[in-house]
């Protein structure tokens, strides 16, 4: 099969042809500054830690493609898996799989290193609104008029995440027959929409969360949440 024909350098300033998304040269320059920015022997030795090797490897077999090309209308394969918060930021978050993104080398090089030395502009949103979010999340007893309170709030166009809702959406049954043996797939259904309204935090999604859960404070730090109890 004949080779590709070489291509330029994905590096601005540079024009040298290479068969990669990189010449040799900006490859190793590029990886230089990055590994010099981790000057936190903690964050070094993370980064060589099979837990993370492990994790990094996980989030690559969901999805072959550049989370951000695909976003532009481009197939670009995956080189790197990228900290959407940076592990220096908020080291809890380092092993959260939901706080990882899929991109190329040329979008890394841009979140890192910026063009005209500025950060790439569409992830530094996604990170500003990973801590400023729009979800609020409704959690009291059954009965507590959590439904009620979310319905006299809400605008057109907001996102409603109940597990009663979800159930009745696939069974077509009432709201108050509730067959045990779904419990676990509706649960895992919302858990999943949350994974992916998270990954949409720069879309500003306005978001309900309506649970009864006595523990809800892991929900409300993956999207740093507003909470009310009703």
């Amino acid at each position: 099969m004949p080779r590709k024909s070489p291509k330029i350098c994905n590096t601005e300033e540079c024009r040298k042809l290479t068969y990669d998304t990189y010449c040799d040269k900006c490859r190793k320059d590029t990886h230089r500054e990055h590994k010099e920015q981790r000057i936190d022997k903690k964050e070094q030795a993370f980064y060589s830690s099979i837990s993370w090797i492990k994790l990094r490897n996980r989030k690559k077999r969901l999805n072959p493609l550049c989370e951000v090309c695909l976003e532009e209308g481009r197939l670009t394969p995956v080189e790197i898996v990228h900290h959407l918060i940076e592990v220096k930021e908020d080291w809890s978050k380092r092993l959260s799989i939901d706080n990882l993104q899929l991109v190329c080398k040329a979008h890394h090089h841009k979140i890192h290193f910026g063009v005209d030395g500025t950060k790439y502009t569409k992830i530094k949103k996604v990170r500003e609104h990973m801590r400023e979010s729009n979800v609020t999340i409704v959690n009291g007893a059954v009965g507590s008029g959590k439904t009620t309170y979310v319905k006299e709030h809400m605008e057109h166009g907001d996102l409603i995440l109940d597990v009663d809702y979800l159930r009745m959406a696939v069974t077509v049954l009432d709201m108050y027959d509730k067959p045990q043996h779904l419990t676990d797939i509706v649960l895992a259904m919302r858990n999943e929409a949350c994974r992916v309204l998270q990954s949409k935090m720069d879309k500003d999604i306005r978001a309900w969360i309506i649970t009864t859960a006595k523990d809800v404070e892991e929900l409300k730090r993956m999207f740093n949440a507003t909470l009310l109890k009703v």
